[in-house]
């Protein structure tokens, strides 16, 4: 499998670039657990609230998420420090203490 990380300027600079930016962030870092622990986390009033439940019925059997665990080009313990640091809840998150 191929991986770019070159997004497309038409996407970048649209004026719904923040969809196609999240998109890409909930494919490669957000699990179930993630998305509904930030959910909690960011609560009903902020506006991204509703923009993340959206994105995240867009994935499914034709357009699967990408997540940074099965990035086979990364060796297995950058995998984990990268899934770890970039992890959707804060809280959830790896401390530099422990990195």
């Amino acid at each position: 499998m191929k991986w770019s990380f070159a997004s497309p300027d038409e996407q970048l600079n649209a004026a719904d670039a923040w969809g196609y930016i999240l998109r890409l962030h909930l494919s490669y870092f957000a699990d179930v657990d993630g998305v509904e622990q930030f959910l909690e986390h960011i609560r009903e009033q902020n506006p991204l609230f509703d923009r993340i439940l959206e994105l995240i019925h867009t994935f499914g059997a034709e357009n699967p998420r990408q997540p940074v665990e099965c990035w086979g080009f990364l060796e297995p313990g950058l995998r984990d420090l990268v899934a770890r640091m970039t992890y959707l809840d804060p809280r959830g998150r790896i401390t530099a203490r422990e990195a």
